[in-house]
């Protein structure tokens, strides 16, 4: 006897319906119909179900070896698909994690929240280091207005550091902008340093730095005097 047919048997022998054994089982109606008709057959879970529900055992319930065949390799075919399933919700997961820590470490960071630790911005001054020829020069107190033009640039300024946060011995390019404050801040294309902290900087937008160095060394509207002038 198959099971489709072993089923319906034992469903009438109670006299219950469809319905009422579904209920039972906590299961669609459809479900049962469809074992019924042979479309399909029980997981693992619903067989041990069907067997405390009717008080057969598994050899009452498939007495047939092409049916028990059937049954578990389809029992054998879930459980690689849960396993599937499992190792792809892992990797997603890992992918998930990898990529937000990506984009943490590249999202860029604004230079504007140390600027605003310079402080009164009648008393910052504004500087170059001359890195090839070890000279310092500073920005005359009297341009207000460029001084105000490389502030608003650095403000607006974003840069991004190396993930590990890497140590640069050597400054890249020949100047470093120097802002003396209530915090000393020296910026340059390789690194950003406030007071003692420096980090290595990976990339800045809109190359920005080299457009104030640029105004700061080469516009002829700006005087630029070295510190013992002051």
């Amino acid at each position: 006897m198959l099971f489709q047919e072993k089923l319906k048997e034992l469903r009438k022998s109670k006299n219950i319906s469809q319905y009422e054994l579904a209920s039972a089982l906590n299961i669609s109606r459809s479900v049962i119909a469809k074992w019924e008709t042979g479309l399909t057959l029980p997981t693992e879970e619903s067989i041990t179900l069907l067997m405390e529900y009717f008080n057969v055992t598994r050899q009452e319930l498939f007495n047939n070896e092409e049916t028990e065949s059937i049954i578990v390799e389809k029992n054998s075919s879930i459980s690689k698909l849960k396993k599937l399933i499992l190792i792809l919700l892992i990797s997603l997961s890992v992918l998930l994690i990898t990529l937000i820590i990506i984009v943490i470490s590249i999202s860029p960071e604004s230079l504007s929240k140390e600027i605003d630790k310079l402080g009164d911005f009648d008393k910052v001054k504004i500087g170059l280091i001359d890195n090839v020829n070890e000279k310092k020069y500073y920005l005359d107190s009297s341009e207000n207005n460029i001084k105000n033009n490389v502030l608003q640039m650095l403000n607006d300024a974003e840069y991004k550091v190396y993930p590990n946060n890497m140590i640069v011995e050597k400054h890249l390019g020949q100047y470093t902008i120097v802002l003396n404050g209530d915090i000393d801040i020296y910026i340059n294309t390789s690194y950003l340093r406030v007071d003692n902290e420096q980090r290595a900087i990976k990339e800045w937008t809109s190359q920005t730095i080299e457009q104030v160095i640029k105004i700061l060394i080469s516009s002829e509207s700006i005087q630029v005097l070295e510190e013992n002038q002051k």
